[in-house]
């Protein structure tokens, strides 16, 4: 399930990520939450990430900054990658990095992993 502006919301106030006052005054402008959370620079790409990736239990990557194996990525099939968001990235010590959308996608993340094998 993907994660709902109300929950990010929550999320972001309860971990610290965003005073009371920050969201009154993202909530106060025209636009998409996210959006405007980051053009009025409330927060970076990064933190969000980072709250983010805290709340599902699982480390944040920044894809633009990481160094795609064409050897990994080609471990989800296309039509997988492309029908659910998924992006295996890199290898780590603990398995196969892998990207989604909805990392609380147990269905998902077990045919990933029955697909990669780890």
């Amino acid at each position: 399930m993907a994660l709902d502006e109300k929950k990010l919301k929550e999320i972001l106030i309860k971990e610290n990520y965003l005073s009371a006052d920050d969201l009154a005054r993202v909530e106060a402008k025209e636009g998409e939450f996210i959006t405007v959370l980051l053009q009025e620079a409330v927060i970076n790409k990064e933190l969000l990430g980072q709250a983010i990736g805290e709340y599902y239990a699982v480390p944040y990557a920044d894809l633009g900054k990481e160094k795609v194996d064409v050897g990994i990525l080609q471990l989800v099939p296309e039509a997988v990658a492309r029908a659910q968001g998924v992006i295996a990235f890199g290898r780590a010590e603990e398995g196969v990095k892998v990207g989604m959308p909805s990392p609380d996608n147990i269905r998902l993340r077990q045919l990933i992993e029955k697909r990669i094998g780890e």
